[in-house]
């Protein structure tokens, strides 16, 4: 069986985290990257990733279709951002 563990950074994904290295012998983490989030919960995140001993992975998944993400997916220019 293949163990996926999806990671948004948050604290109920970060949860699901330590419990699957407490009970999982190995797994593969997925974390989406919509470009939208803070530039600090990406740190979060290569941090948290970083720690993790029985993730066999960890993937950073962006969509081909909207390469910059959650403005380009709803149409937001550059003054819209925050």
């Amino acid at each position: 069986m293949i163990n996926i563990v999806t990671f948004s950074g948050g604290k109920d994904s970060e949860a699901l985290l330590a419990w699957a290295e407490d009970s999982l012998d190995s797994y593969i983490v997925v974390t989406c990257d919509t470009k939208w989030e803070h530039p600090i919960t990406y740190a979060h995140i290569q941090d948290i990733c970083s720690r993790l001993t029985r993730a066999s992975s960890v993937h950073l998944l962006s969509p081909p279709k909207y390469p910059q993400g959650m403005p380009q997916l709803c149409g937001l220019s550059g003054a819209c951002l925050r």
